[in-house]
């Protein structure tokens, strides 16, 4: 590790030929087998800034290969981002298949949002390379974080919604917040939406955003601090099949008369905003921005 490329990669460096020219070095290397092949991580490197024939500052960059004796075939794999980590324990089986899986993070950085998503590589029943988490990625919607919500060592996958962000000129620590767990389905080789499944999860958001507007109240409205839990409340009873609900108890929370003394145009975003959610529970349609 830390060496030149071709120092440091013990077989055809086809493919490879950019990086070698811009200096990259080997900087992590992650290898497995599956159905008795060889497949190769590769994390390379940037050269320092003054190094770098551009000027610029170069990114990370993540390769995938599959290995046979003195050959490699890349494969169609190639990821450059600002910082790109690794799962620590390299290959594993993170759902129960029984096959190797390889969790990598992105930091993107930037106004992207989510600034930062994960990907899960893996195996095909035809043993070809393929981004698990990829049917989860949308405009909207990203893979931001794992976590075993249900206690049984196969982690979930936390997908952040970001329909809203931007929404009504709100700040984006003043945005909703929604979100959906996502756990691996055997039966459809997918990582498929099992919020459903965690209502607690999902109910101690809920009470946590029902205070937080509850402490906008008795004051003329501000859209900045009630828009945003408004929202996420609706959202996550969204997110559990409660869409009846949510919505009843979203319009009991933001009845106007709860912020005396409101100016006229804070009152009529707020109507706005409660035609729209009343039209599309109405229709049958995603809570969407129009």
């Amino acid at each position: 590790l830390g060496r030149p490329l071709p120092e440091a990669l013990p077989f055809d460096l086809t493919g490879l030929e950019f990086y070698v020219e811009m200096g990259y070095t080997l900087g992590e290397y992650y290898e497995t087998r599956y159905n008795g092949v060889p497949y190769a991580a590769l994390c390379l490197a940037p050269p320092p800034l003054a190094d770098s024939e551009e000027g610029e500052d170069a990114s990370p960059a993540l390769l995938f290969y599959r290995l046979a004796e003195s050959r490699a075939e890349r494969l169609p794999f190639e990821y450059l981002a600002p910082v790109i980590e690794v799962d620590a324990a390299g290959w594993r089986d993170r759902n129960g298949d029984a096959i190797p899986d390889l969790a990598v993070h992105f930091q993107i950085g930037g106004e992207v949002i989510p600034p930062g998503h994960w990907r899960l590589f893996s195996f095909d029943e035809e043993g070809q390379m393929v981004d698990l988490l990829a049917d989860l990625f949308t405009e909207t919607t990203a893979p931001v974080e794992w976590l075993d919500a249900d206690g049984d060592g196969l982690p979930e996958v936390k997908v952040q919604e970001t329909a809203w962000q931007g929404w009504g000129g709100l700040c984006p620590a003043c945005a909703p917040q929604a979100y959906r767990l996502y756990a691996w389905n055997a039966d459809h080789r997918a990582y498929t939406d099992a919020s459903a499944r965690f209502p607690l999860l999902f109910q101690a958001d809920i009470e946590t955003y029902r205070q937080r507007l509850s402490e906008t109240y008795a004051q003329p409205l501000d859209p900045q601090t009630a828009f945003g839990p408004a929202l996420s409340l609706l959202l996550a009873y969204d997110a559990l099949g409660q869409r009846e609900q949510g919505w009843e108890t979203f319009m009991q929370l933001t009845d106007p008369a709860r912020w005396p003394e409101t100016p006229p145009d804070a009152l009529a975003q707020l109507q706005s905003l409660r035609d729209l959610v009343t039209r599309q529970l109405q229709n049958q349609q995603p809570f969407r921005p129009e």
